[in-house]
């Protein structure tokens, strides 16, 4: 091959304008940073970006559907393929030294073929503007390689390590072949009409799609990019977006095709059997992640017949069976999102898409009852036409054998489905749902090895319920208090923020007294909010690898002391080296507020340890707090009320600190009303933090307001007064929640009420500034 003839069409082919959305000349204007390292530095290498799983892909989802709140659904779930999905961009063997003339990928990978059709061919383009909100150029990178589907073959030099993770996956090898040497075949042009009558013109240019050679080194262990680790099975979140725009924009072209089954089962299928031209047809590829914690490469098993894995598969059933049930889903709830719609149907709880069934781990069992063999090979043999024509194919099929390629396909994916062994739903489910939110503030002894913590933070973020509806955090340096991350409910930000770099930066031990002066002030200053109503447990998890000394203990003490005074609902955790004992200074409850830590590099040893942080996290209750009060618990009786929302068959769990109701004028009482067109159940106990209907009062409410007297729930000193317990629970909905906040449709909004309640200090108000002075004296006198 000439390559600088190559050369010259390369750079030619990245010069031209883009005129269309979807183009195979080029990587798109929009997306040319994504693949430009002096752009973003590092933005190429998966390292370097966010995790591909569920919850980062919604946020990136959520956040350019706030920025876009006038645009349909409709054109929503067009517009983000249009703008942000490009198939099959690869790393040229060429390297122009110029960036700002050339860079060097396009999208020459098999996957750039069936991408651009089926965005041309079977989704109406609109015009709307996309607006990008508060994401930067980097943020929308993150999305596009979630979403672009492509199979990068290149040898690494690191397949000796990698590619033994694949093949811890359970091995479902089919019958390799060599792959013939094979001509490329000239594009034809595609056309057709859109809605408006006008007929767009799609320049496909003939181009080379590498295929094996035995001159060319690849790869064992290809890796596949636009895949999202779900608790389902990795799936690419590009096919479900594409069967849902196809859904909402549904139509059927002069072949028959059903755009649904189009974008999604049908056209892999037929994209598979134009690629092998073969009978039989080798159907599947499996494979495992670099990590579970932060999943970035998914390394595949093999490195022949990728062009339809067992990820293609899942996204393409799983975006065909959404597709299928949008009608229902539509109709009872018109305003629905894309997020909510995949946020339940991969949750790994049990809700489902307003259906328990319908969700990602009945895959198999939906797949059955809503798809037909025979509809499927209608579908595949409506669309391989049109595939053939206008895609790059690296053969010629001769028209009369699409017949044959179309059942071999479609034949050899029935019996293939059923042998991928994802999880399934249990055949009973667990307790009912509950979501966590807290206020997280994370402090961090970089003596600790970044190997260790960093995944462990990490699992921890994502098992919390980070997000705009629930949790927020930040994570400070330990050693001087300094924030590493904002406070904030994304959790891009922490690997943005958070990296090697940033950990080795601070250098000395974990601080003690810096930790608390900034822990302290931070949640006084939320505290003395006027606004500020709780809604939210607060915790600061220390994360640390030296235990008090002894110097430090008698001023921890004191401050244990004020905090359980000024600060009622503020609990410290220790994810920390030792014992329980050690942290006894630091801890109200040690055996129940300290974890153990061990560093490891091995993330079968770190997650159980993060996952002992969350469980603790999720029994801490959300605090109601009245804004009138602050710090000091100076103010004069008043009424508050907090507005929440529960999501259906969920339970939320509140704490109401003594402080809040200890004293008032007249009769003091709790209300709680049921504000949407659904019902609640709330409980209320004294002495158990989660109560139920098993042994507590409870009471049913729909649409009305119950009112609990609370005029005689403390005699005695406020130290000898309990808080109030209350759990309110998810039972009916008719699925009207519009608010900002409403994380589902059929979230049920709420209000918690405390009328006529006054302010009330702790018992050692009067002395707590001195403590605090005296404490921090007698400390620095002993060091």
């Amino acid at each position: 091959m000439d390559f600088r003839f190559y050369a010259f069409a390369l750079a030619s082919l990245l010069a031209i304008p883009a005129e269309i959305n979807c183009q195979l000349n080029g990587v798109k204007p929009l997306l040319i940073p994504c693949y430009n390292v002096s752009a973003i530095p590092g933005i190429t290498i998966a390292n370097n970006r966010p995790p591909t799983n569920l919850n980062v892909f919604l946020e990136l989802l959520r956040r350019l559907e706030d920025a876009n709140p006038t645009v349909t659904i409709r054109d929503f779930s067009a517009l983000i393929l249009q703008r942000l999905q490009q198939s099959g961009i690869i790393l040229s063997t060429l390297r122009p030294t110029d960036l700002s003339i050339a860079i060097p990928f396009s999208p020459y990978g098999y996957e750039a073929i069936k991408t651009t059709v089926f965005l041309h061919e079977y989704l109406t383009n609109s015009s709307q503007k996309l607006d990008y909100g508060d994401l930067d150029q980097a943020d929308l990178c993150y999305f596009h390689y979630m979403i672009s589907n492509t199979i990068n073959s290149t040898l690494r030099g690191d397949e000796s390590s990698t590619c033994v993770r694949s093949a811890q996956y359970q091995m479902r090898m089919r019958r390799d072949s060599e792959l013939l040497n094979r001509t490329t075949r000239n594009a034809s042009v595609g056309r057709r009409n859109r809605e408006d009558g006008d007929t767009e013109t799609v320049e496909l240019s003939p181009r080379k799609f590498f295929m094996k050679s035995p001159s060319e080194s690849y790869s064992d262990c290809p890796v596949q990019m636009g895949v999202m680790y779900t608790n389902h099975g990795t799936v690419t979140i590009g096919d479900v977006l594409r069967g849902l725009a196809a859904a909402f924009n549904q139509e059927q072209d002069d072949k028959g095709a059903d755009n649904r089954y189009a974008t999604t089962l049908a056209g892999n299928l037929a994209h598979s059997a134009l690629m092998q031209a073969d009978v039989p047809l080798h159907i599947g590829t499996s494979g495992g992640w670099n990590s579970s914690i932060n999943p970035k490469y998914f390394f595949l098993q093999k490195n022949t017949y990728t062009d339809l894995t067992d990820q293609d598969i899942r996204g393409s059933v799983d975006g065909l069976l959404l597709a299928k049930r949008l009608d229902t889903i539509h109709k009872k709830y018109n305003d629905i999102k894309l997020s909510q719609i995949i946020d339940m149907y991969y949750s790994p709880s049990q809700r489902g898409v307003f259906d328990p069934s319908l969700r990602a781990c009945n895959r198999n069992i939906l797949y059955s009852e809503y798809i037909t063999g025979e509809r499927l090979t209608e579908e595949v043999g409506a669309v391989i036409g049109t595939l053939d024509r206008i895609g790059q194919y690296p053969v010629t099929v001769i028209e009369s054998k699409y017949d044959e390629l179309v059942d071999a396909a479609v034949n050899n994916f029935s019996s293939y489905l059923p042998q991928i062994n994802d999880p399934t739903c249990p055949q009973t489910e667990s307790s009912p749902i509950e979501r966590t939110t807290t206020d997280l503030l994370i402090f961090l002894d970089h003596s600790l090895s970044y190997s260790s913590v960093q995944p462990i933070i990490s699992h921890i973020l994502d098992g919390i319920d980070v997000n705009k509806y629930n949790s927020r955090y930040t994570l400070y340096s330990g050693t001087n208090g300094v924030n590493i991350t904002n406070h904030t409910n994304h959790l891009i930000d922490f690997h943005k923020a958070y990296n090697l770099t940033v950990h080795d930066k601070f250098s000395g031990q974990f601080d003690y007294s810096r930790v608390y002066e900034v822990m302290e002030s931070t949640i006084k200053a939320k505290l003395n909010n006027n606004t500020y109503k709780g809604g939210e447990s607060t915790i600061a998890l220390l994360v640390t690898k030296s235990a008090p000394s002894e110097n430090e203990k008698n001023f921890l003490n004191q401050r244990k002391e004020i905090i359980k005074q000024f600060l009622p609902d503020t609990t410290v955790l220790v994810l920390g080296y030792g014992s329980p004992a050690d942290y006894s200074s630091v801890l109200l409850n040690p055996n129940k507020d300290f974890i153990t830590l061990s560093e490891s590099n091995n993330e079968n040893d770190l997650k159980p340890i993060a996952q002992n942080v969350i469980d603790r996290i999720k029994t801490i209750p959300r605090a109601i707090v009245n804004p009138n009060c602050g710090y000091g618990f100076k103010g004069t009786t008043s009424t508050v009320s907090l507005t929440q929302y529960v999501d259906l068959h969920t339970f939320n769990y509140y704490r109401i600190a003594p402080n809040y109701f200890f004293k008032g004028d007249g009769g003091r009482s709790l209300k709680i009303q049921a504000l949407s067109t659904g019902s609640i159940t709330y409980c209320i106990s004294r002495n158990q933090s989660r109560p139920d209907n098993q042994n507590t009062n409870c009471k049913t409410l729909q649409t009305n307001i119950d009112s609990v007297d609370i005029s005689s729930y403390c005699t005695g000193s406020i130290t000898e007064c309990s808080p109030i317990y209350l759990s309110i629970y998810g039972n009916t909905t008719q699925y009207g929640c519009r608010d900002y906040f409403c994380r589902f449709p059929d979230s049920i909004k709420f209000t918690i009420t405390l009328e006529n309640v006054r302010c009330t200090s702790g018992s050692i108000s009067i002395t707590a500034n001195f403590l605090l002075i005296s404490s921090i004296i007698v400390y620095l006198l002993r060091l």
